[in-house]
């Protein structure tokens, strides 16, 4: 009996410890959690306060399994964890719980405040590679998902996708690697950010990541544009290169996006011959209008046209383009320019033309110039472009003036117009 009654005793024991042990377990592990969290709160918090921003990495290295999280995407690298970033997510948004001005009330939910949105992006800066990785994975999986995403959890976890494509675009690349090429705009604008970032380190890499994809054409000519936007940044003569190689729209679409970063004469002069090489006259003028008016101020634009753009290609309608840019600009200064530069047969044309945008923009100071015209052979086409653009807004107007044109049958074309 004695016996018996000893073994019971030490099953009981035994048990006992068991249990004691489960629960110090579950509760080491919760108290991990809630440290994981308060680590990144505090991180947070510091760096609000433009303390050393380290804490933020020193603080945030919290093992995946600590922050949980259930969304596992296939075919991620190594050290890429959606799950972790589920939770590196939520611990960012409990620690701006904490902050009194970081969160906004709005009716059913809760919104960031600039302040909040700023700590955020101060958050995520402070995060390592791998744990920009795990967001932007969990990011990704959830748009995919199409709902139940926790508030907050979208715009933060754009934001370091973005952060993660701008800093480690291979990495990125690798991470997007499972992502449909038709994906949503979230995971596409994920993947070219990547790309884009990719082009201007090293544009081989990013051509050779291209080439290396199984692509149907129209991909592939959209990934080479979005490199190409990359390479421009800084490589500008690489990617006047590798446009030259191209034809068609593709062509044209590559050109529109390195127009922004032509910024020195000699990248200018590359650009010009680039487009001349285009046969579509209207989208030429296009491209070069927006090349010239990217100077900053009208003076150089108008040196450019007159310097810059052989005498073959300065037609009417880049030299409207260039007249009509920033019309809140010296509108009357521009008109004359345009004026000088137009030949006697289009000067009514271009004028109309011209017009016809200052109205859009400003109809009131359009009005003024055209009442103080004297009468020209071209006075009655510019005074029909504009009654007709008034008409839109004031019907009453736009007859008074049509009335004023001379010639009996614009006016009688101008009012029939006005009109329908």
């Amino acid at each position: 009996m004695r016996h018996l009654f000893s073994k019971k005793i030490a099953v009981i024991i035994l048990v006992v410890m068991t249990v004691v042990l489960a629960w110090q377990y579950l509760a080491v592990t919760k108290l991990r959690r809630q440290n994981a969290q308060t680590r990144v709160a505090i991180a947070v918090l510091s760096a609000s306060l433009n303390e050393d921003s380290s804490l933020l990495l020193e603080n945030l290295n919290a093992p995946s399994t600590e922050l949980g999280g259930n969304i596992s995407p296939q075919g991620l690298p190594d050290g890429v964890k959606a799950s972790h970033g589920a939770g590196l997510l939520d611990a960012i948004l409990n620690s701006l719980a904490g902050h009194p001005n970081a969160l906004v009330e709005q009716p059913g939910s809760v919104a960031l405040s600039a302040e909040g949105f700023q700590l955020a992006l101060d958050a995520l800066k402070g995060l390592s590679d791998a744990q920009l990785g795990s967001i932007s994975a969990y990011f990704l999986a959830l748009t995919e998902a199409d709902g139940g995403e926790v508030p907050g959890h979208l715009v933060i976890g754009a934001w370091a996708a973005k952060l993660y494509a701008d800093r480690s675009p291979d990495k990125a690349l690798s991470v997007s690697a499972s992502i449909p090429v038709q994906a949503t705009d979230d995971a596409s604008e994920f993947r070219r950010a990547a790309l884009r970032s990719l082009a201007a380190r090293d544009p081989d890499a990013a051509m050779n990541w291209i080439l290396s994809r199984d692509l149907d054409p129209e991909a592939a000519a959209e990934f080479t544009v979005t490199a190409i936007a990359g390479m421009s940044k800084t490589r500008f003569s690489s990617a006047v290169e590798v446009v030259n190689t191209l034809s068609g729209k593709v062509r044209r679409e590559a050109l529109e996006v390195m127009l922004s970063s032509a910024r020195t004469a000699r990248q200018r002069e590359m650009m010009v011959e680039a487009i001349a090489q285009e046969a579509d006259v209207p989208w030429r003028d296009h491209a070069l209008g927006e090349l010239a008016t990217s100077h900053g101020s009208f003076q150089d634009e108008a040196a450019f046209f007159e310097t810059q753009i052989p005498a073959e290609m300065r037609t009417a309608g880049l030299a409207v383009a260039i007249a009509a840019g920033n019309l809140s600009d010296q509108p009357e200064k521009k008109i004359r320019w345009l004026l000088e530069q137009s030949p006697p047969s289009s000067i009514g044309a271009n004028a109309s033309r011209f017009i016809e945008m200052w109205a859009r923009e400003d109809f009131n100071a359009a009005g003024k110039y055209i009442g103080e015209l004297q009468q020209t052979p071209w006075r009655g086409d510019v005074v029909s472009a504009f009654a007709k653009r008034v008409a839109v807004i004031d019907p009453v107007a736009a007859e008074a003036w049509a009335s004023t044109i001379r010639e009996a049958s614009l006016r009688e074309q101008t009012l029939r117009s006005i009109r329908q």
